[in-house]
């Protein structure tokens, strides 16, 4: 039978948390310097991977996986078709695999699964336009692949992959800028933290719509 302690308000120890990175990464310009990409991957081995635990309102703890493991990849890309246009890509993607860790309070191995906390990837794609006079608009596609909360992959405690799309209008000068904004505009429902031991969520901002004033000194 599963046991979680009744109380954690003590003070619990857990181990720092140490990496071994590898980084490497690639950076050029193309057609005369109008477009530019970039390159990068990473792996990291990880010992004692914190692990953070909530039960109720009150009690938190750490615990510590013997050893992990964090590999991905990012991709940039950007485009000046004309001097007051810029197009941007992004795409990133990781895999947190949890090499070594079994459960303290169940004794459940989950050693193979996947890291809590880390989403499948993360995408942007942006376009900018800045005029000589000063008027400027912008609009950006967001999107966050699923997200696992739970080190035993309960779909329970999962953020599904969702996109959100945001906008602004706006004119700039060297001493204010006024601007017009909307955020996730197609009003997409999704949550940016879940909480099993508490099954508590924190749901991303709906829509929102609103104006901006900004003095320059």
């Amino acid at each position: 039978k599963d046991h979680f302690p009744t109380s954690l308000s003590y003070p619990r120890p857990f181990r720092a948390e140490k990496a071994t990175a590898f980084e490497a990464g690639i950076e050029t310009a193309l057609a005369n310097k109008t477009v530019r990409l970039a390159a990068r991957v990473f792996a990291y081995t990880i010992r004692d991977y914190q692990i953070e635990r909530s039960f109720n309102a009150s009690d938190y703890l750490v615990v510590n996986a013997p050893r992990a493991r964090s590999t991905g990849g990012e991709l940039e890309v950007s485009w000046h078709p004309a001097k007051e246009w810029t197009l941007a890509a992004t795409f990133g993607a990781t895999d947190v695999t949890l090499r070594e860790f079994t459960d303290p309070f169940t004794a459940k191995n989950y050693s193979g699964n996947r890291a809590p906390y880390a989403p499948d990837y993360n995408a942007n794609l942006s376009a900018t336009y800045r005029a000589p006079t000063g008027w400027f608009a912008g609009a950006e596609l967001a999107a966050t692949g699923r997200t696992l909360y739970d080190e035993s992959q309960n779909s329970l405690f999962a953020s599904r992959a969702h996109a959100i799309v945001n906008a602004r209008l706006g004119y700039d000068s060297a001493r204010w800028r006024v601007s017009v904004y909307g955020e996730n505009l197609g009003d997409e429902a999704y949550d940016t933290l879940i909480v099993p031991g508490v099954r508590h969520t924190a749901p991303g901002a709906p829509r929102t719509c609103g104006a901006e004033a900004v003095v320059k000194w």
